[in-house]
């Protein structure tokens, strides 16, 4: 099986442009912040990008259910449970 490959040049660049902007905002942010003295705000921050970050993880659990997989690994019709 083939690797996918980027497009084009500009493409690349701004891919790795938005992987550097979303690491500064992950991690630079928030430590600027708690060390400025917005603690509150930074305990919201932090509990935002949680729910953000787990939200497309719990959406995609049903869709891969429904394509015949189980939780426990075994497939759905072949002997097993579900």
């Amino acid at each position: 099986m083939e690797r996918e490959r980027l497009g084009s040049r500009l493409g690349f660049i701004l891919l790795s442009a938005g992987c550097a902007i979303g690491c500064g905002n992950v991690w630079k942010f928030p430590w600027t912040v708690g060390k400025n003295g917005g603690g509150g705000f930074l305990l919201i921050y932090l509990i935002c990008l949680l729910v953000l970050g787990l939200r497309p993880v719990l959406l995609l659990r049903p869709v891969r259910l429904g394509l015949g997989q189980l939780p426990c690994g075994g497939q759905r019709g072949h002997g097993t449970q579900g």
